[in-house]
């Protein structure tokens, strides 16, 4: 289930990257943020609607990952959040290519903002 919380971050990361991505990607965000779960099925696609999933996954995975974080840190670097993120994404097979690592950016951006 995506909290209201992880929704917020997802789609002022999607307004942020809309002129970066596809057409369809804020309309994707939002069906995808609908769903009750994610399919996984989405990640496994190369067009519009994969990149969507990776933002709202990354979404859940940040803000996971910084609460986690802030148990140990006040106010945890962003920049070992993106570590943490890349590492998990690497062990699940997922290539790391610019459009992703742009996302990651942006949805670290917006969660340690959300956080404050």
């Amino acid at each position: 289930m995506i909290s209201v919380e992880q929704k917020k971050i997802a789609r002022a990361a999607a307004a942020i990257l809309e002129s970066e991505m596809p057409a369809s990607f804020i309309a994707d965000v939002e069906a995808l943020l609908s769903e009750e779960e994610i399919p996984q099925t989405y990640m496994n696609r190369s067009d519009a609607i994969a990149l969507a999933s990776l933002l709202v996954n990354l979404s859940m995975l940040a803000l996971m990952i910084h609460s986690e974080l802030k148990a140990k840190v006040d106010q945890p670097p962003a920049h070992v959040i993106e570590r943490k993120i890349e590492i998990k994404l690497l062990e699940e097979g997922v290539t790391i290519d610019t459009k992703t690592k742009r996302i990651i950016e942006v949805v670290i951006n917006e969660t340690v903002k959300e956080s404050q």
